[in-house]
């Protein structure tokens, strides 16, 4: 008799950005359908703010994650975001990324007080003075090293990870405007431009009353912004299995 790894992939989405855990877990048959969908948000009042900006944490946190989720053997997708990530455009005189990579690392352009950094980059476009504006996410090298190295020794599989603008970029694939996200006081924003994340900014506001959508949406030349809905793939997901717009969310992923 076959196993049912053989029938069956199974993927878990993890979005961790502060205290608040969210977790989608789904498995498919290996030709095609969803067999399986759970999601999961739970509040870690007690874990730091910053939890995710120290190596030390994230060992001792996440494999706890893992393992009352029942993750383990599951391919992990993660979304990841906290006060050390770095999102920004650099602008280099190469459209080419492995040059501009050589030229970032060369230069210490992601020098944050001597703190190494692992990053990625995107969407190079020729300014006015002739150089290429890069699109760098970029995130504390042993704060990644040490969330893959607890996922696997934990029996799991590393498969992707994104950083919190880049994720919410799918929210809005063709957008040009300010998306916004609020979780407590905070507020999440990322400047898209058909759809690319350009830019991010952390604030703080009031708490959102209930009932108001933690997702808004202003359009370039709006005003203010407008409540964002789900997407008909985030919709059907809520729908059919009682979940926030957030959580289900990871299933664009």
């Amino acid at each position: 008799m076959r196993g049912e790894g053989m029938w069956q992939r199974r993927n878990a989405y993890l979005w961790l950005v502060g205290r608040t855990i969210r977790v989608l877990k789904q498995t498919r048959k290996w030709y095609g359908p969803v067999a399986f969908c759970q999601g999961h948000t739970e509040r870690e009042g007690q874990w730091k703010k910053d939890w995710l900006s120290s190596p030390q944490d994230i060992r001792a946190k996440v494999p706890l994650l893992l393992d009352r989720y029942g993750l383990a053997g599951w391919r992990i997708h993660v979304v990841i975001g906290g006060p050390d990530m770095i999102w920004k455009t650099l602008p280099l005189a190469t459209e080419d990324a492995a040059d501009a990579r050589e030229l970032i690392t060369g230069a210490d352009l992601l020098d944050e007080e001597g703190r190494a950094y692992g990053f990625d980059l995107a969407c190079p476009e020729k300014n006015r003075d002739g150089l290429y504006d890069w699109v760098v996410g970029a995130y504390p090298a042993d704060c990644i090293e040490a969330l893959c190295r607890s996922v696997v020794d934990a029996g799991a599989v590393m498969a992707s990870l994104d950083l919190l603008p880049a994720f919410l970029g799918r929210l809005q694939p063709e957008g040009e405007g300010i998306l916004s996200f609020q979780e407590g006081r905070a507020i999440h924003r990322v400047h898209l431009q058909k759809g690319r994340p350009k830019a991010y900014e952390l604030h703080e506001g009031e708490p959102l009353s209930e009932g108001t959508s933690a997702f808004s949406w202003q359009e370039e030349a709006a005003v203010e912004g407008r409540p964002l809905p789900p997407t008909e793939a985030v919709s059907q997901v809520m729908e059919r299995y009682g979940l926030s717009q957030a959580t289900a969310s990871l299933i664009l992923l």
